[in-house]
C-alpha cells in the first residue's frame, strides 16, 4: 500500500470532495477543481461562481 500525503490550498470556502475512479474532485463556492490522484500538481479548473452545486457523481469513462 502506498501512501500519498499533498496539501491542497484553497483561497474559496470548501463546498464538496469526492475521491474516485483515479480523480479528486473540489467545489469551492467559487470554482471546481479536477485532480489526477497520480499527479496532483496542475488540476483542471472551471468557475462556478453563479452555480449552486450540491452533488458530486463520478463514473468510469
Amino acid at each position: 500500500e502506498t501512501e500519498l500525503k499533498d496539501k491542497i490550498e484553497l483561497k474559496d470556502r470548501l463546498v464538496k470532495m469526492s475521491v474516485g475512479f483515479g480523480y479528486l474532485i473540489v467545489l469551492t463556492s467559487n470554482q471546481g477543481l479536477i485532480y489526477n490522484c497520480k499527479h496532483m500538481g496542475h488540476p483542471a479548473l472551471f468557475d462556478l461562481r453563479d452555480m449552486s452545486m450540491s452533488l458530486i457523481v463520478q463514473a468510469e469513462k
